[in-house]
């Protein structure tokens, strides 16, 4: 069982398809399987726990959005490695992922700033909201939808599944 150390928020604080910024989860976590490109679904479910009750990790695979950035201007960045988890109350950024791929971040006067570590520039951010969460400030930039017909068994024996080990 993967632990996120309390870092599902509770229902009706943090529900619906926001994305959130959080210090305390250990991956990144997406609900929605429409967001995914570059999908891999895994050989067994993997539990997950927090706060507000459990899930199941079905699958791991990259998210893009298009990050509102100061000035209007925006950025398209895609977070790897985001485990598929439908049954989660709300999407999650891990703080500890995004610094273990190059980024820092801060908190200061309502907003999280999400900077490369090499540079210094602004990757994204996020604002602080009634609630008392960081969402992030950006839209999900849906992956085209590939139309190929494959026969079942081709389809099986091409698209491995993996273990969410082998991902991580």
């Amino acid at each position: 069982t993967l632990s996120l150390h309390d870092a599902l928020p509770i229902s009706g604080v943090a529900s619906g398809d926001g994305v959130w910024v959080d210090s305390a989860a250990n991956y990144h976590l997406g609900k929605n399987r429409a967001w995914f490109f570059n999908y891999r679904v895994l050989l067994t479910p993997e539990p997950i726990t927090g706060i507000a009750g459990s899930a199941s990790v079905i699958g791991v695979g990259d998210i893009a959005f298009l990050a509102k950035l100061s000035g209007g201007q925006t950025s398209r960045v895609v977070f790897t490695n985001v485990l598929h988890a439908p049954g989660i109350v709300a999407n999650l950024l891990s703080v500890s992922r995004l610094d273990k791929n190059g980024l820092r971040t801060t908190f200061c006067d309502g907003v999280a700033r999400m900077e490369f570590k090499t540079d210094g520039m602004l990757h994204s951010q996020g604002r602080l909201n009634e609630s008392n969460l960081y969402s992030f400030d950006g839209t999900v930039v849906l992956p085209v939808q590939q139309q190929s017909t494959f026969a079942l068994s081709a389809t099986h024996s091409s698209f491995p599944s993996f273990s969410i080990q082998t991902l991580l």
